[in-house]
Formats: C-alpha cells, structure tokens, sequence
C-alpha cells in the first residue's frame, strides 16, 4: 500500500520479485476500508505504479466491498485521464461497472468536471445511457454540474 501511495513504482516491482507470495500480497491485498494497492494508486494519479502493479496482474475489475468502487472510478473521480486511459486499454477493466449507487467511472468524472476523462470513456465506448439507482442517466447530472461541453459530448453517445 505505501508504495502505491507514496508514488514508489520500483518498490512494486522489487516486492514482486521477491516471490510468489510477495507478488500475490500486493496483488490481492486490501486495506481496512476494503481498497487494493491499485486503487489507491489510481486515486493518486501515480501512472508508473499502477503500470507496475498491471504487469503483476492486479485484478483491475475488483470492486471494494461496502461501495463498490473500482480502480476505474477511481482514476476517472479524481480526473486522471492517464490513468484512466491505461486501465481501459488493458481490456480487463469493467467500463461499465456500476457501483452500489449505480454510478459508473462516467458518472464519476461527469460530476468532477474531469472533461478528458469523460472524453476518454467516451471514446472507448462507455456507455452513455446507463442509469443510476434512482434511475437518472448521465445527463440528468449533467445539466446541473457542467453545462454545454460535456453535455453536447454526451449526446453524441446516448444514441
């Protein structure tokens, strides 16, 4: 977890080395709130770190149990496109995974105004019209949080 936080890549790397065991701690580790090493890597935006911890095979779809957040969320709430970007492309991510609440990472980076990532998961194929658990789509939130950009940039997807 340190490694992941303290944006310490070479740490990843030197602790999956070391071993089998070593190598499946980091990857299968969670923290007391439930999230992994990976997680908290793409909160933080460390791009190098969630590289490594992807080449060790972390489960990029593991969902933390009392929210259901992924690692996807994650990167997309705090508006790591690079992160973001990195997870899509590994095509082990779950895009369209919901949380409890029924958010997606679109969801996520909508609400923090984060337009490249909303541009990316766009682009890789997100779906725009999924709804939450109250029923409403991204761009009922939309129309409250931003205003033309990102709405005009979801309309194209919504179909």
């Amino acid at each position: 977890m340190e490694a992941a936080l303290s944006n310490k890549a070479h740490l990843v790397d030197v602790m999956c080395c070391r071993g089998a065991a070593s190598s499946r701690t980091v990857r299968e580790f969670k923290c007391s709130i439930g999230w992994t090493a990976l997680m908290y890597a793409c909160q933080c935006g460390h791009s190098k770190v969630v590289k490594a911890l992807l080449k060790q095979e972390c489960d990029v779809a593991l969902k933390e149990e009392g929210t259901g957040t992924t690692a996807l969320m994650c990167a997309a709430r705090m508006g790591h496109v690079d992160v973001v970007k990195t997870l899509l492309l590994t095509n082990q991510s779950e895009p369209d995974a919901r949380n409890k609440q029924g958010w997606t990472a679109l969801f996520f980076a909508a609400a923090g105004k984060h337009r490249a990532c909303v541009s990316a998961l766009l682009a890789f194929g997100v779906r725009a019209s999924t709804k939450d658990s109250c029923g409403n789509n991204i761009l009922f939130y939309l129309d409250k949080w931003e205003g033309e950009y990102m709405l005009k940039q979801v309309k194209k997807h919504c179909g």
